[in-house]
């Protein structure tokens, strides 16, 4: 018996779950392990003075006495309740516990364990499936979840208010019963796909039958969820009422048929021509001349022209002219007449042509309308755009133009917003938050992004927007109004969220990507179209300044988008033969801007100084991060100096990063008056996301970004720096040995005309649209397509030559690498030019490797796009 005491004792002393024995009458403390010791904070000592009450919450003593009296002898039971630790901390525990008598007691021994945290995790699930289900019924738009035969599952009170059907008789039902018949087909064509794997979501356009009676026009977004074992639970469809779009896009296409009409009706004289060969003309035109509507067609303007005018009508047909000419015309037999011509530029037939009418109207009027034909294309541009633009004055930052895409969004018509601020339309703290950040833009004069600020708007309640904010100046350099650009990313953040409950990291990536190509191409369009419309404005025009800031602002936001998408891609480097005095002295204004007047900019350049071969943009990159650093180090004020030579290798110190070949290099060497780092510090300030400023001052990315280039680039870096010592960044760069002649600043583009047939596959209309005009303006035929299938189908029909395949990479259904697949075999000939929004890494997944191929990078401006074309024609490989 002693040697089995001796091994109950043991399993006791020993066991990992605290255990405890307490006499029943007295309810103290008679025994505890080691385990019981170390979880509650107690000595043993301090245990065996206590009774079980001590350890409970003094609210929980009354039920505990309670229950204890109902107990018998004997009993095993389990249970749960709250113990306190002696730091006071509450704990939630499961007793399994047995009453029994022991030398003459009535005692319980009792195992004891911690469930505190599952408690946390049973109630924080809970809470989840509760933020879940209010998001799900207090969405702004129609919510479903729809089983795979298509019965409605569940449905929120948006739907219902779509539909005209209570949520009990939605359930009561399937999609199938309230889509219009001549939708079910290809509705159900997508549901088949995502049963049988082949894609993970869709959209689509359709029809719904209101109870009422009349038809409902959706937008539905549908993605599947399953099991752990990849059966089909339900689908999750979003569906957002587009009835009004749709019949505003009937009442447009009414509104051109009535043109098209009134064209015809009118008694005025009016032809459409390309380059003076007439397309179209009205009988009014045709009969003026003498001649019948068929004659008319295919010949040129200067055929109704009179000698003495031809040089004029010349001229307003090359230069595209659009003030009000007078000019002596002549009709079929040879009398002559003296007409006013009025001519703009028109879009016919998804191309640019000239519409030319012969009026009674004065010269006055028609210029007038001409003059603002600019800023109604900018004004549609800006119209049209799916993103908030708005503009402020910048002294009491009033608003004085609001988009469409705005008012939908906030929820107010921009008669209400004109003239207002956002005081009058929003809570106080965003007032407040939107009026800091503008006066930061304008203070600092640059653009300003800011990922994320919440909106209280009218209809859709709480919004997430990312906006873009830059300053408009005038010609003297000071703030006249503040430019913003905003993109609603409320769904998008509770996509995101939702995925990173669900750890989906790969779908948040693609997101990202998505996001970086869309703004690449906005970005394209408004710069082509910014050049387009400054090749078209006179130097003096008043116009012509608030379009090369609005050029400024987009190259800004153009250049953003290429250093976020460089930081963790291996980016293509361009390198050219570089003089760094010059890359510095290029700098040095804006270095100035950047470091504000309370620091002292100096530069030592030396002369005769060596030639580097570097990518040009990223070395002005490592300069702008290393002066940045330097003023951040100087809040106070200072010294900074910007130095150049040459050296030779042996110069370099043994504390570099980065290898160094024997012979010559050039050196820049940035150096600063300010606080300086310890040794800790100067160790780790290469290291990705390693930053010494308070959070949100800094990504720590400045430097790594530094490291990576110089390195990348051949050269090496130097760092010294003491507290309250300054710090001194060195660079070297290797010598490069060409003629000084050969050295070639970063130049634009040539600009050229040329000739040829370019098919153009592009699925966004505003990169498509740009590059067509830019393409056809200077002497190319294009075939436009707007995605894969479509130019196949194009090259297979069209029997002249295809010079030049011009195509996005990154497609709906297929790629631009697999249209290139298709075709070349038609037309092994064929020059091939790819273009894309894309960083290299993802253009890369997307099928385009090897050699040969020949990339744009979006975006670009009609000059590149035409060097980049001229270039890819001459070149002796498709």
């Amino acid at each position: 018996m002693p040697e089995l005491e001796r091994q109950y004792q043991l399993l006791f002393d020993q066991n990992p779950q605290p255990m405890c024995v307490f006499d029943m009458e007295t309810l103290a403390f008679l025994a505890v392990n080691d385990a019981a010791v170390a979880h509650y904070g107690y000595s043993r000592e301090e245990f065996l003075g206590m009774t079980v009450l001590d350890i409970r919450p003094p609210e929980d003593v009354p039920a505990l006495l309670a229950y204890f009296s109902k107990t018998p002898v004997g009993l095993v039971e389990a249970g749960e309740w709250r113990h306190r630790k002696k730091d006071g901390t509450i704990i939630d525990v499961a007793i399994t516990a047995t009453r029994l008598q022991l030398q003459g007691r009535r005692v319980t021994v009792a195992s004891i364990q911690d469930v505190t945290e599952r408690k946390r995790a049973e109630e924080a699930l809970r809470f989840s499936i509760q933020q879940f289900t209010s998001a799900f019924e207090h969405a702004a738009i129609g919510m479903a979840l729809v089983s795979p035969t298509g019965r409605f599952l569940k449905v929120n009170r948006s739907l219902c208010e779509i539909t005209g059907y209570s949520a009990e008789e939605l359930t009561q039902t399937t999609f199938q019963d309230i889509t219009h018949p001549e939708d079910l087909e290809r509705d159900l064509a997508h549901v088949r796909q995502m049963l049988a794997g082949e894609i993970r979501s869709y959209q689509m356009e359709k029809r719904y039958f209101h109870k009422g009676g009349h038809i409902v026009w959706i937008l539905l977004s549908v993605s599947l969820v399953q099991d752990a074992q990849g059966q089909p639970v339900h689908f999750i469809g979003q569906i957002q009422d587009i009835t009004g779009r749709k019949l505003a896009e009937d009442r447009l296409r009414e509104t051109q048929s009535r043109y098209r009409n009134i064209i015809e009706a009118t008694f005025d004289a009016i032809a459409i021509h390309e380059n003076g060969v007439i397309l179209e003309a009205n009988e009014a035109y045709a009969k003026m001349f003498g001649y019948t509507v068929p004659e008319v067609i295919g010949k040129h303007v200067l055929d109704f022209v009179a000698p003495e005018s031809r040089t004029l009508v010349s001229e307003s047909v090359r230069e595209a002219l659009e003030a009000p000419y007078e000019a002596v015309k002549v009709r079929k037999d040879g009398t002559l007449l003296f007409c006013e011509v009025i001519s703009r530029t028109y879009e016919y037939q998804g191309r640019k042509a000239r519409l030319a009418a012969i009026r009674d109207i004065t010269a006055r009027k028609k210029a007038e309308a001409e003059a603002g034909r600019v800023q109604a294309l900018l004004g549609s541009i800006v119209e049209h755009s799916p993103n908030m633009f708005f503009v402020k004055d910048a002294q009491d930052l009033r608003f004085v133009l609001f988009n469409k895409a705005g008012e939908e969004l906030v929820g107010y018509k921009r008669e209400e917003m004109i003239g207002k601020n956002d005081y009058d339309f929003f809570p106080k703290d965003e007032a407040d938050f939107f009026t800091a950040k503008d006066r930061e833009v304008l203070a600092s004069g640059r653009l300003l992004e800011i990922p994320e600020e919440p909106i209280q708007t009218r209809h859709k309640g709480l919004r997430y927007l990312r906006t873009l904010k830059v300053p408009i100046l005038d010609q003297e350099g000071r703030p006249r109004y503040l430019l913003g650009l905003s993109e609603d990313i409320t769904d998008r953040k509770h996509l995101e969220e939702q995925l990173r409950q669900s750890q989906k990291m790969e779908a948040v990536g693609q997101l990202a990507g998505g996001v970086a190509h869309d703004f690449n191409n906005l970005l394209t369009g408004i710069l082509g179209y910014c050049d387009l419309a400054l090749e078209r404005i006179g130097e003096q025009d008043p116009l012509r300044s608030d379009m090369g800031e609005i050029k400024k602002a987009g190259d800004r936001a153009a250049a953003l988008t290429r250093q976020l998408l460089a930081f963790g891609r291996r980016q293509v480097l361009q390198p050219k033969v570089l003089d760094l005095n010059l890359v510095v002295a290029d700098l040095e204004r804006l270095l100035r801007r950047l470091i504000g007047e309370h620091i002292e900019l100096g530069t030592r350049l030396a002369p005769a100084l060596g030639q580097v071969k570097a990518d040009p943009g990223q070395v002005q990159q490592v300069l702008m991060n290393v002066v940045l650093n330097a003023r951040d180090a100087m809040p106070q004020g200072g010294r900074l100096t910007i130095e150049t030579a040459n050296v030779q290798a042996g110069r370099i110190g043994p504390n570099r990063h980065g290898s160094v070949q024997p012979g010559p290099y050039v050196m820049v060497e940035v150096a600063d008056t300010g606080c300086g780092m310890d040794a800790g510090t100067l160790e780790r300030i290469f290291e990705p996301f390693f930053t010494t400023k308070e959070t949100g001052k800094g990504t720590g990315l400045g430097l790594s970004t530094v490291y990576g280039i110089v390195i990348q680039s051949g050269g090496c870096l130097e760092v010294q720096s003491e507290p309250r010592r300054g710090t001194k960044f060195t660079i070297y760069l290797p010598f490069v040995e060409e003629a000084a002649g050969d050295v070639q600043g970063i130049q634009a583009p040539e600009v050229t005309a040329g000739t040829g047939t370019v098919l153009l596959v592009e699925d966004e209309d505003i990169v498509r649209n740009m590059v067509r005009s830019v393409l056809d303006q200077n002497g190319y035929r294009v075939l436009e397509a707007r995605g894969g299938n479509e130019a196949v189908r194009l090259a297979q029909q069209h029997e002249g030559t295809i010079h030049l395949l011009l195509t996005d990479v990154v497609m709906p259904l297929m790629s631009g690498p697999e249209v290139v697949r298709r075709l070349l075999p038609l037309r092994p000939d064929m020059k091939i030019l790819f273009m894309s929004g894309y960083a290299g890494e993802d253009v890369l997944a997307h099928g385009l490797s090897g050699k040969g191929n020949v990339f744009l990078q979006k975006p670009f401006t009609p000059s590149v796009l035409l060097s980049k074309v001229r270039e890819t024609l001459l070149s002796t490989s498709t």
